[in-house]
């Protein structure tokens, strides 16, 4: 949830058998700015059954309205995902 003085809590979650753990970027795009912006993702070590999990929080201008998250993971062979919200 974005709050009224611009904090918005990340949570994210990508899962394949073969993650490549440092092929995970995440991006958001506050309302208004027109340019994604990454956001640091701490290298995290897939569990047994390829979950990678993580979270973060980002401080956004206060008054943002709205912002756009989306996530791209690569697997060890090059595979791409790409998942909005």
């Amino acid at each position: 949830m974005l709050t009224t003085d611009g904090t918005l809590d990340v949570y994210w979650q990508a899962a394949d058998e073969l993650l490549d753990p440092n092929g995970i970027k995440i991006e958001y795009l506050a309302d208004g700015t027109g340019e994604w912006q990454s956001i640091e993702v701490p290298r995290a070590r897939p569990d047994d059954a390829g979950v990678v999990r993580g979270q973060t929080q980002l401080n956004l201008p206060a008054g943002t309205s709205g912002v756009r998250l989306r996530g791209e993971v690569y697997d060890r062979a090059g595979n791409r995902s790409v998942r909005g919200a």
